[in-house]
């Protein structure tokens, strides 16, 4: 091999660049606590105004949910918005919801007539909103800050209200804070429709993905023509428990 077949070679290997093989994304994804609700039929319940209430600090304080809320829309609109917050959880989950009434006791003090998960509105200068992770079942409570933008005529909105109780709502379901950024459960107050694969994944670690009722799991009745029947007698009427397995979902009985 001549000197320069030689110096050529190593000329080549001088000219080869080093490469760097990409890494899958690392993200820290959902984050779980270690006590979630033991049973996935959970109750809400909104606290009568004038309810003593916490701040973010613990600082006393009274509720007044009603008188927010009333002042921004009427009470049905916002009575479905937060009805659409819990349903968007429960759509990616084997969790149901149905809203109580709510005796008024101080927050921290859950009895028989109030929700699972209670809901209020204090001012405070804090985030839009916090709540408590539900502690194996004893309880959660969200707040809303009621001096925050949310909660402001000035930047009322529809998505911006579900977004913020929708992420607060997850926590007292037993999710904390994401890293993966355009999640629901990411930090800071931001607005989404929906929940992001990485909200889905963490809600379902929990309680597991939908299944369906016990109507659905026998036969098809999305039509008319194949509506279950339904079980009924003069003196005690019908009683029965359903629910529909996503938003697109139709059943007839």
């Amino acid at each position: 091999m001549s000197w320069k077949t030689v110096r050529s070679q190593r000329a080549n290997r001088s000219r080869r660049k080093l490469s760097v093989e990409s890494l899958e994304e690392r993200a820290l994804l959902y984050a779980v606590t270690a006590l979630p609700w033991p049973d996935t039929d959970l109750s809400y319940s909104i606290v009568p105004d004038g309810t003593s209430w916490s701040t973010w600090r613990g600082e006393e304080n009274q509720s007044g949910w009603y008188e927010a809320l009333d002042g921004l829309t009427d009470s049905a609109t916002w009575q479905r918005y937060v009805a659409t917050a819990f349903q968007t959880w429960a759509n990616h989950s084997n969790l149901d919801f149905h809203q109580v009434d709510d005796d008024g006791s101080p927050n921290g003090n859950w009895t028989q007539e109030q929700g699972n998960v209670r809901i209020g509105a204090v001012g405070a200068s804090a985030a839009a909103g916090w709540a408590s992770l539900p502690l194996g079942g004893r309880g959660a409570e969200i707040t809303l800050n009621s001096e925050s933008s949310v909660l402001r005529a000035k930047y009322w909105s529809e998505t911006f209200f579900v977004s913020v109780l929708t992420h607060e709502i997850g926590h007292a379901l037993g999710l904390r804070h994401s890293d993966v950024t355009g999640t629901v459960m990411g930090r800071g107050s931001s607005h989404f429709i929906g929940l992001a694969e990485d909200d889905v994944a963490g809600i379902q670690a929990l309680y597991g993905a939908r299944e369906h009722d016990s109507f659905d799991q026998a036969a098809s009745y999305d039509l008319v023509s194949t509506a279950s029947p339904i079980q009924w007698s003069a003196a005690d009427g019908i009683s029965f428990r359903a629910d529909l397995t996503s938003y697109a979902d139709v059943d007839h009985y």
